[in-house]
C-alpha cells in the first residue's frame, strides 16, 4: 500500500497492490493479485481478486463487483 490509503473496518487486503489515495470501504475484499490504481474508490461488499486491475480514478459502488 502506498501513501494516503484509507481502509474501512473489516476490509481484507491480501496479495494485492494498492496505489496512493485509494479508499476501501468497510467489508471490501482485495486479494489474489488485484491491482488498484491511484485514487480508486471501492465500495462496501466488493470482492476484487484473480488479478483484476482497476484503472486510476475508478469509483466502484457498493456491491458492484464480486470477482
Amino acid at each position: 500500500m502506498l501513501d494516503c490509503v484509507q481502509v474501512g473496518r473489516g476490509a481484507v487486503l491480501q496479495d494485492c497492490i494498492v496505489a496512493a489515495g485509494v479508499e476501501i470501504a468497510d467489508g471490501a475484499v482485495i486479494r489474489g493479485g488485484a491491482v488498484l490504481g491511484e485514487g480508486v474508490r471501492v465500495g462496501a461488499g466488493n470482492i476484487l481478486s484473480v488479478g483484476i486491475k482497476v484503472f486510476p480514478g475508478t469509483d466502484l459502488p457498493a456491491g458492484a463487483i464480486k470477482f
